[in-house]
């Protein structure tokens, strides 16, 4: 079966979301990727599904460090190895000139019958989630299966030249030097997107903290781009109810967790949500996947990142502010009643409130957001006119 990721296309199939299908009835797998990314790898191997998969079955791993993969990557991929067993990674470094390692394939192997998933998307964020890509879907028989399997062992026997360990020192090398060339392109990426924003026509309020000679704090070292966002990117202002102790277990109603949030009332072991939070210097936290729940209560919960020790106001409530990126896949912040930008955000929100006990879910977009809190951190990640991204 042929499948387009696409976001602007309504049949959209995300390459992610059917490699984790893949995995759930398998016992064994393998997959090659020319690009790997540390947030790529995240998305994959650091989901429920696969995790779920891994504590039985096994798999291995092979990535190419030519252009993207680099140091964070390589960390990833370490740590994600000392806590499984089952996850063996290789690194294909080669001296070929004119050639590169280019494939992005995986196979796996659920007992009656195999599943292969071959196509241009790489194990990045981009290309798990984002990007346009094509890709096909097939499920083998046993025969089919075997020949899959007897050419993917010779193919690695093959090229036992060429496969290094994660610790390798030529692997290190060359995985810096690419860390080193993204990281001087993000700091250029940044300056562009500070002047873009600075001499922008929204009106910055008083409070606005604009001072051009700060240096935007970045997302360093790792594909750049893969977590921006446009301005009509569909975002959520959301008043978080208190909750007691576990109040960043956040609670929405039926159709913001349908309609926003992808996920069905009423169903439970529906694929995880990405969510990840931006610090207030506009730097960004760990990927965490999280399952939407859905109790019989009609509570439909998601599960908020917050510091220890952080406390619910007395006065005043949490509001948080989510920027859909992708198909399952949000930025947020939560903003706290003495944070410069809640009065103007709560202000928006009580225009739309119809009742006093009930709270307000504010579907918008990313214009209207600009127009009230221009200086929100979250706001940093927005793709200003000028600015190109790359990968």
């Amino acid at each position: 079966m042929l499948y387009i990721q696409d976001p602007t296309f309504e049949d959209s199939k995300i390459l992610l979301d059917t490699i984790l299908e893949c995995c759930r009835e398998a016992t064994l797998g393998g997959g090659a990727y020319a690009y790997a990314s540390s947030d790529g790898a995240k998305l994959l191997i650091g989901d429920p599904v696969f995790k779920e998969f891994l504590s039985t079955g096994k798999f291995e791993l092979i990535i190419g460090i030519d252009d993207i993969t680099n140091t964070r990557t390589l960390a990833t991929l370490r740590n994600y190895c000392d806590s499984y067993d089952n996850l063996r990674v290789h690194v294909f470094l080669h001296d070929t000139e004119g050639s590169r390692f280019h494939p992005k394939f995986c196979w796996f192997d659920c007992g009656d019958y195999g599943l292969t998933v071959t196509g241009s998307g790489n194990l990045t964020q981009k290309g798990m989630q984002r990007n346009r890509e094509v890709f096909e879907y097939s499920c083998v028989s046993t025969d089919t299966l075997e020949e899959i399997k007897n050419r993917w062992t010779a193919w690695l026997k093959s090229s036992a030249p060429f496969l290094k360990s994660l610790d390798n020192k030529e692997v290190q090398k060359k995985a810096e030097e690419n860390a080193s060339r993204m990281r001087t392109a993000q700091r250029n990426q940044a300056r562009l997107r500070r002047a873009a924003r600075l001499t922008s026509e929204v009106k910055q309020p008083d409070t606005a903290q604009t001072d051009e000679d700060t240096e935007l704090v970045v997302y360093i070292d790792d594909e750049i781009g893969s977590w921006k966002f446009d301005s009509n990117s569909k975002v959520l202002v959301a008043e978080i109810p208190k909750g007691g102790s576990r109040w960043n277990q956040a609670n929405f109603d039926a159709e913001t967790f349908r309609d926003f949030f992808e996920s069905v009332p009423g169903v439970t072991g529906q694929l995880a949500l990405t969510l990840r939070d931006v610090k207030w210097n506009g730097t960004l936290g760990d990927i965490k996947h999280r399952t939407p729940v859905s109790v019989s209560s009609q509570n439909y919960r998601i599960e908020l990142y917050v510091e220890r020790g952080i406390s619910y106001p007395d006065d005043g409530r949490v509001l948080g502010v989510f920027i859909k990126l992708s198909s399952r896949t949000y930025l947020y912040m939560l903003v706290f009643p003495d944070n410069m930008n809640h009065n103007a955000l709560q202000l928006m929100l009580d225009t739309h409130r119809e009742r006093q006990d009930r709270l307000v879910r504010h579907p918008t977009d990313v214009e209207e957001l600009m127009s009230l809190c221009p200086d929100l951190p979250i706001l940093d990640y927005l793709q200003c006119d000028g600015v190109i991204d790359g990968y």
